[in-house]
């Protein structure tokens, strides 16, 4: 079975006549120059794990490892990053929450590939399973 992304709408149109508004807004500024771009405003992100390591998956295509920024502080993982629309220099940032206290932050990597950048984080030996024995 082949899966399909769903494409979410930007908007939640609550009224017939707001799109009507929207259209105009949109036209106006576009008389005076203004192309917003959303290609990167919220890149997608995957979570997921093993028994090891938690992974965050950013898709950010076209961004160079140079223009971008990784930290964690407060038990949130913080990505922050530029990218070029034509001759304007635009910016991004997403955070996801990570479990606190059950990782080693000091041993976190990052890898971009392809435009998918990796965020490997290990788990604490605290946080691990473990087998317990029966007495």
């Amino acid at each position: 079975m082949k899966l399909i992304r769903y494409a979410y709408p930007d908007k939640a149109y609550n009224h017939d006549l707001e799109p009507w508004f929207d259209n105009a807004f949109e036209a106006f500024a576009n008389a005076l120059g203004y192309r917003p771009t959303r290609r990167h405003a919220n890149p997608p992100v995957d979570l997921y794990d093993d028994k090891d390591n938690y992974y965050v998956r950013f898709e950010i295509p076209g961004v160079k490892k140079e223009d971008l920024t990784v930290e964690i502080e407060n038990a949130l993982l913080t990505l922050k990053g530029t990218y070029k629309n034509g001759e304007k220099t635009l910016s991004f940032s997403r955070s996801v929450s990570v479990p606190e206290g059950s990782l080693k932050a000091s041993a976190a990597t990052a890898a971009l590939d392809n435009g998918i950048l990796t965020v490997t984080l290990p788990k604490s030996a605290e946080s691990k399973p473990r087998t317990i024995a029966v007495n």
